[in-house]
C-alpha cells in the first residue's frame, strides 16, 4: 500500500488527512479442478481525522478524543461462498465515527484505561450503479462485515511489593462489542430479480462481553515469577464468519454454517533466571 499523509498539529489539537491506495490484486477462484482469474481495481481511501489530546491532574490522567471519516473507492471485498473465495470491487464505501481514550494512574500501584469507539461503517444506498453485478448491488445499504457500532475496552494493571522482597501483580481487561454481521452479504443474493428481499437474520452475532485476566507473584528483582492468565475466562461463545454450506439448499433457501472463535483458554507460566516454562 502506498500512502501520502498531510498532518497539521496545533497542540493540543490534531487535524490530519491521509490519502492511500491499495494496488490492484489478482484473485484465483477455485471450483473443483477449474480456476478463474479475476482482476481487481486499485482501492483508494481518503481518511480524515480531527483529534484532541490533553493531560489533567498533574498528568495522572491522559485523554484522547477523535472524530474520523474514511471514504473508499473501489473497495476490495473477499467473500467465501462455502466452496470458493470470490473477490470483487464495491465502488463506494463509507466509515465514520468517534473514539475516546482515557489513561489514568489511580494510585502508585494501580493504572487503568478505558477506550470507547463508535463506528458507522457501511455501503451507502447508492454504493453501486444499476449496471453493477448483482452481488455488488445487493450490498448497498448494509453495514460492513464484522464492524460493530460500539466497542469499549476497560483495562487495569495492579503491581505492588509485598512481604519484603516479593511482588504481587494482577491485570485484566473487559471488552464489549455491540452486535455485528458475520457474513459478507446481509441478504441472500438471488440469481435474478430484485435484491435485498431475503434477510440473513441468523448471520448476526449478538452483543457480547469478554474478560481476560492475569495474576501472579514473583521477586522484586523480576528474576523469577509464577503467573496464570486466561483469555475469555467466562467462555463467551462468538463467531466471526458465516457462509453457505455447499450443495445444501437452493437460491433463497441455502443452509448456512458459522466458524466460531475459540472459547476460554488458560496458561500457567514459570519464569526463573532466564528460563521460561509455559503450560496451556
Amino acid at each position: 500500500m502506498q500512502a501520502t499523509r498531510l498532518q497539521m498539529t496545533f497542540a493540543p489539537t490534531r487535524v490530519s488527512r491521509t490519502a492511500s491506495s491499495q494496488a490492484a490484486l489478482t484473485s484465483i477462484r477455485l471450483l473443483r479442478a477449474s480456476a478463474l482469474i479475476h482482476d481487481l481495481d486499485s482501492e483508494m481511501v481518503d481518511a480524515y481525522e480531527l483529534g484532541l489530546k490533553t493531560e489533567l491532574f498533574d498528568s495522572r490522567l491522559r485523554a484522547n478524543f477523535a472524530l474520523f471519516r474514511s471514504e473508499m473507492e473501489d473497495f476490495q471485498v473477499l467473500e467465501f461462498t462455502g466452496v470458493q473465495f470470490v473477490t470483487f470491487n464495491v465502488p463506494n464505501v463509507l466509515a465514520e465515527g468517534a473514539e475516546v481514550e482515557l489513561f489514568g494512574r489511580l494510585t502508585d500501584d494501580l493504572n487503568a484505561s478505558l477506550a470507547v469507539t463508535y463506528t458507522d461503517a457501511r455501503y451507502p444506498d447508492d454504493c453501486a450503479p444499476a449496471s453493477a453485478p448483482i452481488t455488488v448491488r445487493s450490498l448497498c445499504g448494509s453495514e460492513l462485515t464484522n464492524a460493530p457500532e460500539l466497542v469499549s475496552v476497560l483495562g487495569f494493571d495492579y503491581d505492588r511489593d509485598v512481604f519484603g522482597d516479593l511482588r504481587f501483580f494482577v491485570s485484566g481487561s473487559v471488552r464489549y462489542e455491540s452486535d455485528r454481521r458475520t457474513s459478507t452479504q446481509a441478504y441472500n443474493v438471488p440469481t435474478s430479480g430484485p435484491v435485498r428481499q431475503n434477510l440473513l437474520a441468523n448471520d448476526i452475532q449478538d452483543a457480547n462481553t469478554k474478560v481476560n485476566l492475569r495474576l501472579g507473584i514473583g521477586g522484586q528483582d523480576q528474576r523469577w515469577s509464577f503467573e496464570v492468565w486466561g483469555t475469555n475466562i467466562f467462555a463467551e461463545q462468538t463467531r466471526n464468519v458465516t457462509f453457505n454450506i455447499p450443495l445444501r439448499g437452493l437460491d433463497l433457501a441455502r443452509n448456512r454454517r458459522a466458524r466460531r472463535v475459540p472459547r476460554r483458554t488458560s496458561h500457567l507460566r514459570h519464569h526463573a533466571s532466564g528460563e521460561l516454562l509455559t503450560l496451556s
